[in-house]
């Protein structure tokens, strides 16, 4: 059961203290910063769950999400009360599962919101707004799509990071995971030494057994998921002009 009497019980208790009866409104999902996910209507899915139960209402379960870090998402029915919480933002509606009553809300970063394609992780901070559309470009090309929407290629340069990248990938089928996504590292200035776009080395990274080759030609980056690569998502250099790919870019926030 996720329901706390000491949190949030937006029933009509007339002996309520204010405080209390304000902190339920429904401004107050505005101000847990969580927006509803229209599209998800009457949809749930049952993968990346945290937590799962019975609320009593539609705010309680945003602030039990709000209160986890961790927590991205929620899903919530006021007929059933049924709550569930989620450490990611599925972005595929076509995904769920039929579930009448059931709404979808999302932790929405004002400056990186899922309405605008962003992926925020509140435990990273990190705004992701990965390639969906049946396009592909070379490095260069990749870089310049980032760039002119003042955007960069993705530092993915933590395991929290890359955890969060390829379980967005992989819970929504707009991204497949059997496909290759450029992102921001290269060794262009000095062979085999990686560097990522914002000029920090690589002193973490997740590369592919056997990799990276020690080759001239192969400067630039990509989380390697085509069937080749068995939709493992692990760093792989590959060719920065020949080789036209998705890519994943990154709004810097702070």
């Amino acid at each position: 059961m996720l329901y706390d009497p000491y949190k949030c019980q937006c029933a009509s208790h007339a002996s309520a203290p204010k405080n209390m009866m304000l902190q339920c409104s429904d401004a107050s999902v505005h101000h847990l910063k969580f927006a509803h996910f229209g599209d998800y209507k009457d949809k749930i899915r049952t993968s990346r769950i945290i937590k799962n139960g019975s609320t009593r209402s539609m705010v309680h379960c945003a602030q039990l999400c709000s209160g986890i870090e961790a927590c991205v998402s929620f899903f919530h029915n006021k007929n059933t009360r049924h709550c569930s919480l989620h450490d990611v933002i599925f972005f595929s509606p076509d995904d769920g599962t039929d579930s009448p009553g059931m709404k979808y809300y999302v932790y929405n970063e004002e400056r990186c919101s899922f309405s605008d394609d962003f992926a925020y992780s509140r435990t990273t901070g990190v705004c992701l707004k990965i390639s969906y559309a049946d396009m592909y470009k070379n490095y260069p090309n990749s870089k310049k799509y980032c760039e002119v929407r003042n955007l960069r290629l993705a530092v993915i340069d933590s395991q929290d990071k890359y955890q969060y990248t390829v379980s967005t990938i992989r819970q929504s089928s707009r991204y497949p995971a059997n496909r290759n996504y450029y992102i921001g590292l290269t060794d262009l200035k000095n062979e085999g030494q990686f560097v990522w776009i914002d000029g920090t080395n690589a002193t973490w990274t997740n590369w592919r057994f056997n990799r990276p080759k020690m080759d001239k030609t192969r400067n630039c980056v990509i989380l390697a998921g085509n069937n080749y690569y068995k939709s493992k998502l692990k760093f792989v250099d590959k060719e920065c002009k020949i080789n036209p790919f998705r890519w994943i870019c990154e709004k810097v926030l702070k």
